[in-house]
C-alpha cells in the first residue's frame, strides 16, 4: 500500500480490525502513517484505548457497525432510548452523534430510504452524555461482530476457533 501511495494513485492509506499488538509490529516497518482503523466502534465496546492510542499516532478511527447491526441489541437498550426520547431522535441519531461528538468517523449502513436519511442527523451531545454512552461497556456487553475469520485480531475480547 505505501508503494501505491507514493505513486499518488491513492491519498490515504486505511486499516481494518487493527488491534494495539498488530499495530505496534506495523509501527516497526511502516514509512507511511495510516490515516484510519476501520474497527467496531460504538456503546458496548468503545474500545478507549485503541482509540487513544490511534489518536496519539494521528489515525483516525471509523466506526463500522456504530447501530450494532440487524437486531442487535444497542438500538433497543434503554439508556440509549432514554437519551433518544430526551432530544425527540432515534436511537440511530444518538449513536451517529456519539461518535461525531467523540470525533470518530461513522459507517452507518442501511438500504432503507428513510434510514439513510435519518443517519445524516446528528445531534450535540455533552462530554458527560458522551462519557455515560461510553460506560454502557460496563453493562458487560461487547462485539456484536466477531467472524469467524480463524485467527486472533490481537483484541483481548476476540476469539479463535
Amino acid at each position: 500500500m505505501e508503494g501505491v501511495y507514493k505513486t499518488g494513485k491513492v491519498k490515504a492509506i486505511g486499516l481494518a480490525n487493527w488491534s494495539i499488538p498488530y499495530l505496534e509490529e506495523l509501527k516497526k516497518t511502516w514509512e507511511i502513517v495510516p490515516a484510519v482503523n476501520q474497527v467496531e466502534l460504538h456503546p458496548f465496546l468503545p474500545q478507549l484505548e485503541l482509540k487513544q492510542y490511534c489518536e496519539d499516532l494521528g489515525i483516525l478511527m471509523e466506526a463500522y457497525s456504530p447501530l450494532g447491526s440487524t437486531g442487535a441489541p444497542i438500538m433497543s437498550n434503554p439508556d440509549i432510548q432514554k437519551m433518544a426520547d430526551k432530544y425527540q431522535v432515534s436511537a440511530a441519531t444518538i449513536l451517529i452523534s456519539y461518535h461525531v461528538n467523540d470525533g470518530v468517523v461513522v459507517l452507518p449502513k442501511s438500504v432503507n430510504p428513510e434510514r439513510i436519511s435519518d443517519n445524516l442527523k446528528v445531534i450535540a451531545l455533552s462530554k458527560a452524555e458522551v462519557e455515560y454512552l461510553h460506560g454502557l461497556v460496563e453493562t458487560g456487553k461487547k462485539r456484536i461482530n466477531t467472524p469467524l475469520w480463524g485467527w486472533d485480531l490481537g483484541f483481548d475480547d476476540w476469539y479463535t476457533k
